[in-house]
């Protein structure tokens, strides 16, 4: 990474190389990671304490939180993390309950335990899958994590979201066999920019944690302002009302039958024929349309 890129933090929506990167100790790997924007600041910590302190554990690492400066009400940013696949451990280890914790803390109600959106590109998705989901099988059993592949494409990108959720330990432990196991894209390939996330709508199976599209993993992603389920569907409909002993009792009588001179409303339009509950009007309207029991004086109101 030159200075350049150093100073300005992430590139904007530049292809990267997937593949792990020779360091002076070894190889690094890319992790990305994606969050809501209103747990940032938990992450960053007052006076950037909590990411110093993941630099100080890992002082090899790269670990950034990239920024929107042209969008900042875009709903996601990214954890940028750069290391070897020993340091995943002591990263991930703060990281992952830091996230958990600005979750509960912003309302995520329904988020019952740790989670971590990882984003691959749809190459290296598809070697995490395997042929016939074997690859994803393994890993579910062999780090007890909950692994769910999201199948659609961020916007305006190649990448897609993975979420890892279940105890720290198995989160991490899941992590560790993806990089240490799973052949990454070693081609360019467009990544997710959060400001296009704000431009371009999102397809509903992308996951994430755009308020805007439901994403099916777990229900509502936030409880306090999301009313449909995820899956799509609504809340189911009233309870139906049984009617009234006297809609059973009177005979059925059609529209055209109707000999009765309240057949007709106000308005002179035949109307359905319902038995009576109650007393007829003292006024009905006539053949004429007028009603009776008094003159019409033809001046209005």
């Amino acid at each position: 990474m030159d200075d350049n890129q150093a100073k300005r933090g992430l590139d904007d929506n530049v292809v990267m190389d997937g593949a792990k990167k020779k360091s002076k100790t070894g190889s690094q790997v890319l992790i990305r990671c994606l969050v809501p924007n209103k747990v940032v600041g938990g992450l960053i910590g007052k006076g950037g304490e909590n990411i110093q302190n993941l630099r100080s554990a890992c002082p090899d690492a790269t670990i950034k939180v990239k920024e929107t400066p042209e969008c900042p009400h875009a709903e996601e940013r990214v954890v940028h993390v750069e290391c070897e696949v020993s340091d995943i451990y002591a990263i991930f280890s703060q990281l992952i309950p830091q996230i958990f914790d600005g979750l509960t803390k912003q309302g995520y109600d329904n988020v019952k335990e740790p989670e971590v959106c990882v984003l691959f590109s749809g190459v290296t998705m598809g070697s995490i899958i395997g042929k016939g989901g074997k690859v994803i099988s393994a890993l579910r059993t062999n780090s007890g994590a909950f692994m769910k592949a999201f199948p659609n494409k961020l916007q305006n990108s190649d990448e897609r979201v993975l979420l890892l959720k279940g105890d720290v330990d198995k989160i991490i432990e899941c992590l560790t066999q993806i990089y240490d196991t799973v052949e990454m894209d070693g081609g360019p390939y467009r990544q997710y920019n959060p400001v296009d996330g704000v431009n371009i709508p999102r397809d509903p199976g992308t996951g994430g944690y755009q308020d805007s599209v439901d994403s099916f993993d777990s229900g509502l992603r936030r409880s306090n302002n999301r009313t449909q389920k995820a899956t799509g569907g609504f809340a189911p409909p009233p309870p139906f009302r049984k009617p009234g002993p006297d809609f059973y009792s009177a005979p059925f009588q059609s529209r055209g039958q109707s000999q009765s001179p309240y057949g007709y409303n106000h308005h002179g339009a035949p109307q359905y024929d319902f038995p009576q509950t109650t007393a007829p009007p003292t006024a009905f309207p006539t053949q004429d349309g007028s009603f009776g029991g008094g003159a019409d004086d033809g001046q209005g109101v």
